[in-house]
């Protein structure tokens, strides 16, 4: 694990905490998602964005292979329990946006495109 990887990951847990606060705003929700920013947080929640040198190889083999456990094969245990914090904050971020009214149900089952496969995530 390198050590740049701590500040990151600690840099990337305060975004989506100060995330979670701004989505409690209705029009900083539908700015937000109307900028494109809904995609991205979303796509924190699978496994393989957090896995690129995977990905990468998986997509020069044409390897269509969508079994996101054997990424944990590659990281180290305190990468996989970052990964699952940054998991648990983006879907706090995400529940918080989607409860505030009906206008944005509809963001939970949009579909969105993470390298490598489209999902609903």
């Amino acid at each position: 694990e390198n050590e740049n990887d701590h500040y990151i990951i600690t840099d990337m847990e305060s975004v989506l905490v100060d995330l979670e606060y701004q989505l409690t705003d209705l029009d900083m929700t539908r700015d937000f998602h109307t900028l494109g920013g809904w995609p991205l947080l979303a796509s924190l929640l699978a496994d393989q964005t957090h896995q690129p040198n995977k990905l990468l190889l998986s997509n020069n083999n044409n390897n269509t292979d969508d079994n996101d456990n054997d990424n944990d094969n590659t990281l180290t245990p305190e990468l996989i329990q970052a990964r699952n914090i940054l998991q648990t904050k983006a879907a706090w971020a995400m529940g918080t946006a989607i409860k505030n009214t009906k206008e944005f149900y509809p963001y939970a089952i949009q579909k969105i495109t993470i390298p490598g496969k489209t999902t609903t995530d």
